[in-house]
């Protein structure tokens, strides 16, 4: 039978070392995402809305206030935080593709990034229809068929349309949100624990959200309040304990068989290294000789 491996590939977040080679989680489905994968993009997709304002602070009210623009050109000013409008562009545009993935079996109208003369573009009613549709339709993203995309190049110079599926957008809005929290820092900061997700098993996916008490996965959603998790992580230690205890005894028996065999083979040479004239009179010298051979390189008892 063949394994099914995650869609997202080298950017699988389940990700785990095949003969020492990073490989995408294996996973039932023919095409589809991992758990953490899919955990990613859910994250990603409910929060477009606070993704898209906090960037637009970032570029508009700082803007507003004093910031430093590029002149000396013929072109409009342009903030120095050319990034952060980039991004936002970006969120908006992958935002819209995937509302086009699902507006025909929601039986909806895109709504649609305009640009009125000048700058900037409208996509504010981009992300809000995005941010409200979504995240309750989301396997319904990851279902969805190739499709043109189209989406603006990075370097500036044209749009690049590309065959891609639901989950290639997904994953996108997944990078995008990533890229966001790097740029302009976390705004829910975790405390990671590092007991592994006792329902999914799942490493480095516990932790505490700033201001909480629960504590969370980020890969299955599991939540437990801290007595909870105390008697979790007794149990494990408790269990980790017995497993290192009995692998203590296996090592002390291994060692005092070992010493017994030793003990064995010192005996046997003692006997030989005893040996008397009268005891070697009719026994040939090299007949001892392989005695004393076999005896000190003996391995086992059997």
């Amino acid at each position: 039978m063949t394994d099914h491996l995650c869609a997202a590939q080298n950017r699988c977040r389940g990700w785990y070392l095949n003969d020492g080679i990073r490989a995408p989680a294996i996973i039932e489905d023919s095409h589809g995402l991992c758990r953490r994968c899919y955990t990613s993009v859910k994250h990603a997709v409910a929060a477009l809305d606070t993704d898209w304002q906090r960037l637009s602070t970032a570029i508009g009210e700082r803007a507003q206030t004093g910031q430093q623009f590029v002149t000396g050109t013929r072109e409009l000013p342009m903030p120095l935080n050319g990034t952060v409008i980039a991004l936002r562009s970006s969120l908006s545009e992958w935002a819209e593709a995937a509302m086009w993935m699902i507006a025909e079996a929601l039986g909806i109208d895109v709504k649609i990034r305009h640009k009125a003369k000048g700058w900037p573009v409208h996509d504010r009613p981009v992300i809000e229809q995005a941010a409200a549709a979504l995240p309750e339709n989301l396997k319904l993203l990851l279902q969805a068929p190739e499709q043109s995309v189209s989406v603006w190049s990075k370097n500036g110079f044209g749009w690049i349309t590309s065959e891609l599926d639901g989950i290639a957008v997904a994953l996108k809005l997944a990078d995008l949100h990533h890229e966001v929290n790097s740029v302009l820092g976390e705004t829910n900061p975790r405390t990671r624990l590092c007991m592994p997700c006792p329902h999914c098993g799942a490493k480095a996916t516990l932790g505490v959200d700033n201001g909480q008490t629960d504590v969370t996965c980020t890969a299955c959603g599991g939540q437990w309040n801290q007595r909870q998790y105390d008697w979790l992580a007794k149990l494990l230690i408790t269990e980790h304990d017995e497993k290192e205890t009995e692998m203590l005894k296996w090592c002390l028996a291994e060692a005092n068989w070992k010493l017994a065999r030793a003990e064995c083979q010192l005996g046997q040479v003692r006997r030989i290294c005893r040996l008397t004239e009268l005891d070697m009179a009719g026994i040939d010298g090299f007949a001892v000789i392989e005695l004393l051979r076999e005896t000190i390189q003996e391995k086992t008892l059997v």
